[in-house]
Parts: C-alpha cells; sequence; structure tokens
C-alpha cells in the first residue's frame, strides 16, 4: 500500500507561504508572530513554529503508518481466515465423501444379507417337493392316493422316480419298491416338474450360502 507522506508536504509548504513573501517583498512581510522583532529573533521564532509543526506532522505519519499496519494486519488475519475456513470446508467434503461411502456400503450390505435371508426361506420352500407329485395315482372312483412310501423332498424324490423310470425301461416292469407303486404315466411330468425346482433350489441355496 502506497503511503500518502504528508510531512514534507506540510513543511515546504510551510516554508514556501513563510518565506516567500519576506523574498518577494523585500522584507515588508509583517505577521503577528514576528511584528516588532529583529531579523534574528523572527527567524528563532520561525525556526520554534516549525519545528512544533515537524513534531505534530511527525506524529500525523506515524499514525498514518500505524493505521496502514493495522489495516495490512486485519487483511492478512481475514486472508488466513477465509484459508482456513476453505480448508475447514475442504474438510467437511471430505468427511461427507467418508460418510456417503460407509452408508453406502451399509445399505448394500443391509440389502445383501435381506436377500440371503429370503433366499435361504425359497430354498427351504423349494426343498419340499410339489403335493402333485406326492400323488402316486388314481383310482377308478377318482380317489388320489399319496405316495406315502416315497420319499417327500425335491432331491430325494426325483432321484426315486428317475430310477423308478431306469428300473421300467431296462425291465419293462412297473414293480419298483413297493407295491402299488406310482402310476407310469404320471412319472414323467413329475420327473419335469422336480427338475425345475432343482434348479430353482440350487440357485436359491447359492444365494443363502453366499
Amino acid at each position: 500500500m502506497q503511503k500518502f507522506k504528508l510531512g514534507k508536504q506540510i513543511i515546504w509548504i510551510l516554508v514556501g507561504v513563510l518565506l516567500f513573501p519576506t523574498v518577494t517583498m523585500g522584507g515588508t512581510f509583517v505577521s503577528s508572530l514576528i511584528q516588532g522583532k529583529t531579523v534574528e529573533e523572527a527567524v528563532q521564532v520561525l525556526a520554534v513554529q516549525i519545528d512544533a509543526l515537524i513534531g505534530r506532522v511527525t506524529v500525523v505519519e506515524q499514525k498514518q503508518e500505524e493505521l496502514e499496519g493495522t489495516v495490512e494486519i486485519n487483511k492478512n488475519e481475514l486472508d488466513t481466515a477465509v484459508l482456513d475456513l476453505e480448508t475447514e470446508l475442504e474438510k467437511v467434503r471430505e468427511e461427507n465423501e467418508t460418510l456417503k461411502e460407509k452408508l453406502g456400503a451399509q445399505i448394500t450390505e443391509q440389502a445383501n444379507v435381506a436377500e440371503r435371508e429370503s433366499a435361504c426361506r425359497k430354498a427351504q420352500g423349494l426343498l419340499q417337493a410339489p403335493a402333485e407329485t406326492l400323488v402316486a395315482y388314481i383310482t377308478q372312483g377318482g380317489q388320489a392316493v399319496p405316495a406315502s412310501w416315497a420319499p417327500n423332498t425335491t432331491l430325494e424324490l426325483l432321484e426315486y422316480l428317475e430310477a423308478y423310470m431306469a428300473h421300467y425301461k431296462s425291465t419293462g416292469n412297473t414293480s419298483y419298491l413297493h407295491i402299488p407303486q406310482y402310476d407310469l404315466a404320471f412319472v414323467p411330468e413329475y420327473i419335469s416338474i422336480l427338475k425345475a425346482q432343482k434348479i430353482e433350489y440350487e440357485k436359491q441355496i447359492a444365494i443363502c450360502e453366499g
């Protein structure tokens, strides 16, 4: 910041005011300060007045410098405060991003847990063989007879019926492990149903255990 130096300007103005008339008018300049005094006394009076004025101007300059210094200090303090605020704001942004990432991970984990729990329940349900595959045959009176001798879980009943069909294909005999046995007309459809359920069970159990 460029300082406005008042001291030298005021002093030179004063000197000019006091001395210029004296030089131009051949010593006829009269002032209340020096009226009735000899030249030596007048010079002495003017010297005292100039010294006093210089002292006051010096004080003014000092106060001006102090004020400029204070303004500079305040500007530095403001710049520092702004920098600190920007740093703090950046820190808050970073913490916010970290919090969002953690929250996102937590939400994802909760969703995964919920998905696994749901898959476990579905797998448990799929493990039970569908009710229609447990009907061995229909009596002439239209009554459904359950295959109480056969497994009632999806995987075991599928294995049982596939073995039954293999036995029939190899021997041509429908008698297999139990008499009466499943109606042969039902078995291919039951196997298809059980295979589809087995595929879905394996899919859900993989999610459940994942």
